[in-house]
Order: C-alpha cells, then sequence, then structure tokens
C-alpha cells in the first residue's frame, strides 16, 4: 500500500514551472500623493541580491514585499512633507555616501581599462606555480592562473596608485594632533578645533579637527567605536582621505555623467532621508533610565539567566494497566531502597536508554531521545525550582509516543540570574529594541492613515490554469518549500472546485502535511475532508489508509508485502 501511495503522489505530479505575467502598470497601492505598480515592485525586487530574492516568490512573500515597500514609501512621504528634501544637513551627509559611490565606480574603470595582464606574464605565473596546476597545461589552466594571479596584480598596481595619488595631492595626516584626541571629551577638541589633520595641496582635500568631531558626532554607534582607538582611527581616516582622492580623479574624469553615478544618487538621498525620518519618529523617542531599566531586569529575570534543566529517570509501557502496577513497585522499591526491584521494573520498560535516565530537559516542549511531547516536559516543570524530590513519582500519563510513562526527577538544575551590572548593557539593547519596534509599528498605522494607503494585494496573482497551479507547487516542492507548495494546492481548491483537479490537490495537500510537514492533525484533517467530499472517489482509499497510519492503526511493514 506505502509503495502504491508513492507511485499515486508521483502521478499526479506534472513537470514543469509557470508564472502568469502582470502587466508592468498594475496598480499594487495608492495613497494621496501617488501609485506602487507592478513595475515598480519588479524594479525593487531586482535590486534585491538574487539569493534572497526566493523569499518573495511566493503569493505570502510577494504581500510580504509589498507592504515593506508601502511603509518605506510612507515613511519617505513624511520626509517630503518634512521638508527632508532640502535639509542642508542631509545635503552633507550625502557628500560622503556619493564620494563612496564615485570611489567603488572609479576604482572599477581602473580595473577594467589600466590593469591589463599579457599573455606572457600568465605563462609565466604558471611556470613558477607549477604546484598550483598539477596535470594540466598552460592553456587548459589559462583561466585558473588568471583568476589566482589578477589579485596580486591589482594589489601591486592600487598599491603603487594610491602612493602617486598621496604625493600628487601632497598629502600629510598630522598624527600628533588625533594622539591627544578623546572622542568622550569635548575639552581635547575645543583648543585645537581649527587646525588641519589632514593638510594638502588642494583645499577641498583638507581635513579640520572641528570637521573630524563633526563626522564622529553624525555617525551611528556602530560605526564610532573605531575612532576610541587611535590605531583604527587612523586606520580609517587614511581609508577616508584615500576615498576624497579617489573622488577628486573620478571628477576629473568626468564622472559625474558615469551611470551608475547618477544612478545611486537618488537612492543615497532617499535612504538618508528616510533613516533621519524614522530617527524623529523612532529613535528619538526611545527613552531608557536606570529605574526602567531596573524594572525591566526584575519582571524579565529569567531572560538574564541560565538555563534551568531537569534528569529525570522515566519508565515506559505499551499500556494503562501496566504502568500503573510498575508505578506501584517502584513507589515500594524506592521506600525500601530496593535496587533490585527498581532494576527489574527498568528492565521491562521500553525505554532503551540506559537506567531510563534523560537528561537536559529544558522548557521547550522536546524529551531529548523521544522527540517533541508537549504534556510530557508541562508535568516536568509542574513543580517550581528546587522543589523536587527524587522519590516522589509522576502520575501515569500518555506520551506522544503513544507509550504510558511515569517517571522521577533526579536532578533539578535552577536558574542562575547574571548580576545587574553586567547584563546592564543587554537590557539597555533589548529595551531599546523592543520600544523601537512598538514605536515603528505605531508610526507605521499613522502614515498610512495620513496618506490613505490602499493596498491591492489581490492584483499580485493572476489566476493560473490548473495546470499551472500544480508545476508551480511541484517545483515548490522539489525546493523543500512546502508552504508555498501547499498554497498552490489551496488555489486549486479555490479556483477549480471540479471533482478532478481540486481533488489531486486535496491529496497532495494532505500528503505534504503528513510525510514532509509531520502535521499529523492538519494532515488527518485534509484527508477526512477528501473523503467527506469525494466518499466514491479514487483516491479515498489511500486517504483512508493515511488516516490510519497517521492514527497508528495500520502495520506499514504488512501492507508492502
Amino acid at each position: 500500500m506505502k509503495i502504491r501511495l508513492l507511485i499515486v503522489v508521483t502521478a499526479l505530479l506534472i513537470s514543469g514551472f509557470l508564472w502568469a505575467e502582470i502587466a508592468p502598470e498594475t496598480v499594487l497601492a495608492k495613497y494621496s500623493n501617488g501609485e506602487i505598480t507592478m513595475e515598480n515592485f519588479n524594479q525593487r525586487l531586482n535590486m534585491i541580491p538574487v539569493m534572497y530574492q526566493g523569499r518573495y516568490q511566493s503569493y505570502e512573500g510577494k504581500v510580504k514585499f509589498l507592504n515593506e515597500l508601502a511603509t518605506e514609501e510612507m515613511f519617505y512621504q513624511e520626509a517630503l512633507a518634512l521638508g527632508l528634501d532640502t535639509d542642508p544637513e542631509i545635503e552633507e551627509k550625502a557628500i560622503n555616501q556619493i564620494k563612496a559611490t564615485y570611489y567603488t565606480e572609479y576604482q572599477k574603470y581602473l580595473k577594467n581599462n589600466e590593469i591589463k595582464i599579457s599573455d606572457e606574464e600568465l605563462y609565466e605565473y604558471f611556470l613558477e606555480h607549477l604546484d598550483d596546476f598539477p596535470g594540466v597545461t598552460f592553456d587548459e589552466s589559462k583561466v585558473m592562473v588568471e583568476k589566482q594571479y589578477r589579485p596580486q596584480v591589482e594589489k601591486e598596481f592600487f598599491e603603487n596608485y594610491d602612493q602617486e595619488l598621496w604625493q600628487k595631492y601632497n598629502v600629510t595626516i598630522h598624527e600628533e594632533l588625533l594622539d591627544s584626541l578623546d572622542f568622550n571629551d569635548q575639552s581635547t577638541f575645543d583648543p585645537i578645533a581649527e587646525q588641519k589633520y589632514v593638510t594638502s595641496n588642494n583645499p577641498e582635500v583638507e581635513q579640520t579637527i572641528a570637521d573630524l568631531k563633526k563626522l564622529y558626532d553624525g555617525l551611528p554607534n556602530r560605526n564610532k567605536q573605531p575612532f576610541l582607538r587611535l590605531e583604527s582611527r587612523l586606520n580609517s581616516i587614511r581609508e577616508m582621505t584615500k576615498m576624497d582622492l579617489y573622488y577628486h580623479e573620478a571628477l576629473k574624469a568626468g564622472f559625474d555623467q558615469n551611470a551608475e553615478v547618477l544612478k545611486a544618487m537618488p537612492m543615497v538621498y532617499r535612504n538618508l532621508m528616510l533613516r533621519e525620518v524614522y530617527n524623529r519618529l523612532v529613535t528619538n523617542k526611545i527613552e531608557v533610565n536606570e529605574n526602567t531599566v531596573h524594572e525591566y531586569y526584575n519582571n524579565n529575570l529569567e531572560k538574564f539567566s541560565t538555563k534551568p534543566f531537569r534528569k529525570i529517570q522515566a519508565f515506559g509501557f505499551k499500556s494503562e494497566k501496566e504502568a500503573k502496577k510498575a508505578r506501584k513497585t517502584v513507589k515500594k522499591a524506592l521506600k525500601k531502597d530496593d535496587t533490585e526491584s527498581l532494576s527489574a521494573v527498568l528492565a521491562s520498560s521500553v525505554f532503551e536508554f540506559e537506567n531510563g535516565e534523560i537528561d537536559h530537559i529544558y522548557k521547550n516542549n522536546i524529551i531529548p531521545k523521544c522527540g517533541t511531547d508537549t504534556l510530557w516536559c508541562d508535568v516536568v516543570w509542574n513543580v517550581d525550582y528546587g522543589k523536587t524530590e527524587p522519590n516522589e513519582l509522576s502520575e501515569v500519563f500518555k506520551s506522544a509516543q503513544d507509550f504510558y510513562v511515569f517517571f522521577r526527577v533526579l536532578e533539578d538544575t535552577v536558574p542562575v540570574a547574571t548580576p545587574f551590572d553586567e547584563a546592564k548593557v543587554q537590557i539597555e539593547n533589548e529595551m531599546r529594541r523592543d520600544r523601537s519596534r512598538e514605536l515603528f509599528e505605531t508610526a507605521d498605522l499613522d502614515l498610512r492613515q495620513k496618506y490613505g494607503l490602499e493596498l491591492f494585494e489581490d492584483n499580485l496573482v493572476e489566476k493560473l490554469t490548473a495546470e499551472e497551479y500544480f508545476t508551480n507547487a511541484e517545483n515548490a516542492q522539489k525546493k523543500r518549500r512546502y508552504t508555498d507548495a501547499i498554497y498552490y494546492y489551496d488555489q486549486i481548491c479555490e479556483y477549480y472546485p471540479n471533482g478532478s483537479d481540486d481533488y489531486k490537490a486535496m491529496f497532495m495537500k494532505g500528503f505534504l502535511y503528513s510525510e514532509e510537514i509531520k502535521d499529523k492533525e492538519k494532515a488527518i484533517g485534509v484527508f477526512e475532508n477528501l473523503i467527506d467530499q469525494y466518499p466514491d472517489g479514487d483516491l479515498s482509499d489511500d486517504a483512508r489508509y493515511m488516516i490510519d497510519e497517521l492514527n497508528g492503526k495500520t502495520n506499514v511493514f504488512e501492507n508492502m508485502k
């Protein structure tokens, strides 16, 4: 029977993968000042690394992405309303990011146009590194040779090029000024604020101590750390100065008209405006003080403690009668310290692990060696910390494996709290994260209402043929994306309730719940629904078999004979 089921499932699946195209002008969202179309949706989706795009291919994924786009647009509309598109501070912050784009694109240009490697050079490198290319000729390994050799050539080129730029612009970094700074003490900056820590024959490259402090104050906290240590501070300043030099060289080479630079500039301003409006609506409203941190610590002490766990000795039997009888025997044996009788009960238990012992049981609904078992885990933890007794036995109950079980707690490892001073930074970060999430969700809802956002999620999906849904479901199964496959089967049931397509889709849905997702209750529910709707259908016997198997009423090996 099991083999037949596999044949049935294989027969129901159809190979291939198909999508219905949705017109680019299809409107997915409207708000007071504009709309989001399918074209906008796809453009933004294509900006995401390919490895992450798959998570947005299902309907649920597309809805999620649309909501993310809508939220971003609402915050951007608020940024425009606040006049951030003409804010001088945004303009100033944008310069450094724009310089970084020039730097990246100019480096690419130099790599592609100034670094040339001849076949003679590659061959010479090949001869010098024969051990790296065993058993192949130069012609056979030429691509590999260049792949290994090129990074060395590029490194040498840019080291020389950087040195030439440094000399061309006559750049000096005055380390003695930087050495005297304490970024947490403004008084170390004030006396030398107008002195230049970077000097050059080009005034636009020069930087004062006041410029450095302003740059530091505008950085996110995570980016400030390097400036607190002298050596990493110097490295950061050298990199920023180098970026300045590349920026000026790129401008001379006409990179203000470079396609990638022109493409990046609007996104730079947009992202800075989004960050600023987020700060105003969320970050700047977060208040964390000593009292609230202490209160959070006391109310969430378990989060800042070691995880408690217990070790038990378990006894399992196939029938309730056997288990209750064994429990009485164990109870007497423990009172009399009768190890022989205790060992005899353990020997008759269905559990084969040594002495019936199970260690490291946490509050996670999992019993090690036995799997997920919410009831068993609850019974283990129904006694408070430190109040368990090794001679006290639990009542008999039925485990998820359908055995009748009782146990005793051998060891109770209680949680140990981390001292407040050690946990303080973690608590502050958690509080800020939790509060920022709350404020963000509130701001999102308020802005959606303010700008009259209306989403048309149904426009994300164009109705496919039943065959197309089947092929999409199969493709999802091959990628082990079973919830996506179930979505496609649900679409068939919704759009094609014809007693054939929906019938097959329903069976496949139940099969996935049973065999792949391992959700017994949902699988049984789907198969029962199939039998109710189509009691005389070709797959109804298979559905009944699956229900029996899920309920433990069949012998798989007998059915395979």
